[in-house]
């Protein structure tokens, strides 16, 4: 648990607080709410879907996953000088126009930093 402000934020000169009251053990009233003040268990986690909950991923009878064909690509030609994020912004945009049916791949990130590919 985090119990000061890092030195980064004393030397700006502000004075961050919580805006929820940390969690405790034992007896607590109804107004104290759960909180935790340190990083989430998912912090530096990333997860990719080829599509949005409830829609279609589309293949190709003989090539495959529109998705896995063209993180395949893109990953090939550019994770030599781009971050993961770039590189799944350019999936996005290419399996988008691809076809005359429409996909668009999804994610939600907790990264922290900038994640580049040792190539």
């Amino acid at each position: 648990m985090v119990a000061h402000a890092s030195p980064g934020d004393r030397a700006s000169g502000s004075n961050p607080e919580p805006d929820a009251v940390p969690f405790q053990e034992g007896l607590r009233t109804s107004d104290e709410l759960d909180a935790v003040s340190s990083l989430p268990t998912p912090s530096d986690i990333l997860v990719s879907y080829s599509t949005f909950p409830g829609f279609v991923s589309w293949r190709d009878t003989s090539s495959g996953s529109w998705y896995i064909e063209t993180l395949d690509s893109v990953f090939e030609r550019w994770a030599h000088s781009e971050d993961l994020l770039s590189l799944l912004l350019r999936v996005a945009n290419a399996v988008s126009e691809r076809g005359i049916y429409k996909q668009i791949p999804g994610c939600f990130n907790f990264l922290r930093k900038k994640l580049f590919f040792k190539t």
